[in-house]
């Protein structure tokens, strides 16, 4: 049984995913904005890459060492990928969240809420969450282009 992914198989499906970069927008008439072309070709690539790489590079390491390595790449990478994606939504919508963060925005408002009621000594916050939950909520229009 191999250890690593063949350089075949990686090479191919990166290949395909090119073919259906190109071909989808030509069927379908739906071409992405060119910052999410960038996206998928740095994930895509970089992931079977590296499932090429990295298993033959690592593969002499005691299971400690493997473990370690394997931990501060995958810190490394979201790290990377959070500091990115802040400048990047932050550039984009003007907030720090993604395109329509209708959920995150709530969150992140909760988890404010949560901070303020902690500092003020206020440590019921699952009571205080909810009432916080059903306020926000009753504000919000449900009809269809505000027609009840």
């Amino acid at each position: 049984m191999l250890s690593y992914f063949p350089k075949y198989f990686t090479d191919r499906a990166i290949y395909v995913y090119f073919a259906l970069l190109l071909s989808v927008p030509i069927l379908f008439g739906y071409p992405m904005e060119w910052y999410f072309w960038i996206f998928g070709i740095v994930e895509v690539v970089g992931f079977f890459y590296f499932a090429h790489q990295l298993p033959i590079a690592w593969k002499n390491y005691s299971p400690k060492a493997f473990v370690k390595k394997l931990f501060t790449t995958a810190l490394i990478i979201r790290i990377v990928y959070v500091v990115f994606s802040y400048w990047f939504y932050n550039t984009m919508t003007g907030n720090p969240f993604e395109f329509g963060a209708a959920d995150v925005m709530f969150y992140n408002q909760l988890g404010q809420y949560g901070h303020q009621c902690l500092s003020n000594g206020e440590w019921n916050l699952l009571s205080k969450f909810e009432a916080y939950a059903d306020v926000q909520y009753r504000h919000i229009d449900y009809s269809i282009d505000g027609e009840s």
